[in-house]
């Protein structure tokens, strides 16, 4: 009994819905603009962004140092693939027992040319 009342809602349901109500509206995703200037500063290929800035100063310092333009641009390629040009890197590694006893976030600070152990998030880079 109940699989001949399952069979009949279910074609019911097939034939009872309509088409014509579905409204089409092609340019829907053209009514609303996504801006997001705070992400396109991280873009070292757009002219002007932050990114790009710090990628210049990577350049042009390696040049000025000797490097020939390929191998510095070598380097600012490689940066990039590495987490981009963020004021932190961080790193995932290997930690010494005293760091683990700590208990500490362990991130590389190129300011203070080494790794460093804060107590949490938000007092790194202070």
């Amino acid at each position: 009994m109940s699989i001949p009342f399952f069979i009949v809602v279910i074609v019911t349901i097939i034939f009872s819905s309509s088409q014509g109500d579905c409204q089409v509206t092609p340019d829907l995703s053209t009514q609303f603009v996504t801006s997001s200037d705070s992400a396109s500063q991280t873009d070292w290929t757009k002219k002007g962004s932050i990114a790009n800035v710090t990628a210049g100063k990577v350049f042009h310092a390696w040049v000025s140092k000797g490097l020939s333009g390929a191998s510095a641009a070598g380097i600012v390629g490689w940066v990039n693939s590495e987490g981009g040009f963020g004021k932190y890197s961080w790193n995932y590694r290997y930690v010494t027992t005293a760091e683990l006893k700590n208990e500490g976030y362990t991130f590389y600070n190129p300011a203070k040319l080494g790794y460093q152990i804060m107590k949490s998030v938000g007092t790194v880079g202070k």
